[in-house]
């Protein structure tokens, strides 16, 4: 059995960044990175969008070259599954049934897609996307499919509706909820983005609850919702929201709450165990009480935070999360948690394309999220950053020059 290290479980962003945080803290010992996939760490973002365009191919995708790992003596152990942690021995037990031994363990497992249980779900040309191998399987089908149903209206479905309206295959999107990005979004900038999807020729069917998959010859032929409604098609993704992956932890006593709870250290309740990234449930001084971000800002920040402490550091997690979505030739971008504001205010003019929504509660600025406004999303970041002092008024003059706000 080789010496303990550091042992990292999860081959994404949040454990590739906690491996190279903790080698940049001066960590000298073993650094072993267990993913359960046959790849190289990859990006995800383009799999939604350029991927499936046939824009960016599979060797575009690492997030490192294989020199790094070498480079960095941090040991890539790929398409291998972590089945079991052993808190008293210090070790984590492999699917192949050898154990790895550790003095510091980070937990960057991630999330999985939420599943959709109704008659014909099993059927083939029925897809989630979050990995390589299911963009691949979607990539390929994409080609003979002419229908495509997209089960859900949240930020992934649109992308990818997006993307395939491009291709000029046929889209709807089937939404259970009354409007689109119902939990992520206003209705006023929702709508914004519905009239455009559909502008572009997507069918958007909300309030749809889906009661089967019809099939023909073992291969999904349409979606029928509880309404009687049926919708021809012959490929179906289905993107209904993730679940963290917190059974490894939980079956080793540590506590989850909505995903693996962590402090501002990203530590768990055991001194030796880190955890980081889409699993993790974790106070953030940007958000109320404990949440849980999917995000790759928050994979990458949090897994260095994971990656130096585990070296033996003391580092906080304290950034304002912020994302992006590319649907079109929109841009998506958001900064802060607008949880709890209670007014918001619009810069710019949605008319011409390019605006931002600023979201306060009383005085204090929560978040900002713009539609091809590069520079209020950078401002935002500073300004959240800062702590800064905005008015509405200030926000809604267009002439007035809200870094004037970062001198105060």
């Amino acid at each position: 059995m080789s010496a303990a290290g550091i042992v990292i479980v999860g081959g994404s962003y949040a454990g590739l960044n906690a491996a190279a945080a903790a080698r940049a803290a001066g960590f000298t010992g073993p650094i072993t990175l267990v993913g359960d996939e046959p790849h190289l760490p990859y990006q995800r973002p383009p799999l939604s969008k350029d991927f499936l365009k046939g824009r960016v191919e599979s060797s575009q995708l690492p997030l490192r070259a294989p020199k790094f790992f070498d480079d960095s003596a941090i040991e890539l152990r790929r398409g291998h599954e972590v089945v079991a942690i052993d808190r008293h021995k210090q070790e984590v037990v492999l699917a192949a049934g050898d154990s790895l031994p550790y003095a510091k363990l980070v937990l960057a497992t991630g999330c999985r897609p939420r599943k959709l249980s109704v008659p014909g779900s099993d059927a083939a040309g029925i897809h989630c996307l979050r990995t390589l191998d299911d963009a691949q399987a979607i990539a390929r089908e994409c080609a003979a499919a002419s229908r495509v149903a997209i089960v859900g209206g949240g930020f992934i479905g649109l992308e990818i509706a997006a993307a395939l309206r491009t291709m000029g295959k046929e889209v709807v999107v089937v939404e259970a909820q009354s409007r689109l990005l119902a939990r992520a979004l206003p209705p006023e900038l929702a709508a914004y983005i519905a009239r455009r999807h559909e502008r572009e020729g997507v069918r958007l069917v909300f309030d749809a609850q889906v009661a089967s998959f019809p099939t023909r010859g073992g291969r999904v032929d349409a979606v029928l919702l509880a309404d009687g409604t049926e919708i021809a098609a012959d490929l179906v993704i289905v993107g209904i929201g993730v679940v963290p992956n917190q059974e490894l932890a939980q079956a080793a006593g540590l506590r989850c709450d909505n995903g693996i709870v962590v402090d501002e250290r990203a530590a768990t309740q055991d001194q030796n165990i880190y955890a980081a990234g889409d699993c993790t449930s974790h106070p953030n001084p940007f958000a109320p009480g404990m949440t849980r971000l999917e995000c790759v800002q928050n994979a990458i920040d949090q897994g260095r935070v994971a990656g130096t402490n585990a070296a033996g550091a003391s580092a906080t997690y304290a950034v304002a999360p912020w994302f992006w979505s590319d649907q079109y030739d929109l841009k998506l971008q958001g900064v802060g948690i607008s949880t709890g504001y209670d007014r918001i205010v619009r810069r710019g003019d949605m008319e011409q394309g390019a605006f931002s929504f600023f979201y306060f509660r009383g005085e204090r600025l929560l978040a900002v999220e713009s539609i091809n406004k590069p520079g209020d999303h950078m401002l935002g970041r500073k300004l959240l950053a800062a702590g800064a002092k905005l008015s509405q008024r200030e926000v809604e003059d267009t002439g007035y020059d809200l870094k004037q706000a970062l001198a105060q």
